[in-house]
């Protein structure tokens, strides 16, 4: 061997030394960090306690686990199955309030003094209206023609007709 090798061979043993020396020293999962030095001041611990001097390298990113993102979401699998359809629509939006259906039924009709009174039954009851009236706090008589009678639901103020034509 020449004098070239054997100083060759000298420092790749002081490096291998040194090098299982500093391992030795560290903790489990530690980042080494080189640089220039300076006094340490903060250090923060990554995953799995590894510890990372900020001040000194703040250019290195704590590494994070390859299963979760750092938002803590699932990156999921890569080979997953996956879909080409369109997603579903959303749910209709519910459109405006509605009156409900009217809730008495045409009995009959009298014309009278030049007014029209109407019969009609609600629930058990029939009752006798004319134009104005109030029918269940709920309902007003608008107008009453020959073959309609027109309402307003007072809650929404909606109006709705029904028919007084007598069924053959």
């Amino acid at each position: 061997m020449n004098k070239r090798q054997v100083l060759l061979a000298f420092a790749l043993l002081a490096t291998l030394g040194l090098a299982l020396t500093v391992a030795d020293d560290e903790e489990p999962g530690a980042v080494a960090v080189s640089g220039p030095t300076r006094a340490a001041k903060p250090v923060s611990r990554g995953p799995a306690g590894a510890q990372v001097n900020v001040e000194l390298a703040p250019h290195v990113a704590l590494l994070q686990p390859r299963d979760t993102m750092p938002e803590g979401k699932s990156t999921g699998a890569a080979f997953a199955a996956r879909t080409w359809d369109p997603p579903p629509p959303p749910p209709p939006r519910p459109g405006p309030p509605v009156a409900p259906p009217l809730p008495f039924t045409y009995v009959g009709k009298k014309f009278e003094e030049g007014s029209w009174e109407v019969f009609i039954e609600l629930g058990e009851r029939v009752l006798v209206v004319q134009e104005r009236d109030l029918i269940a706090q709920q309902w007003r008589v608008d107008k009453i023609e020959p073959s309609s009678m027109t309402l307003t639901y007072l809650p929404l103020n909606q109006k709705q007709s029904l028919s007084i034509v007598a069924a053959n």
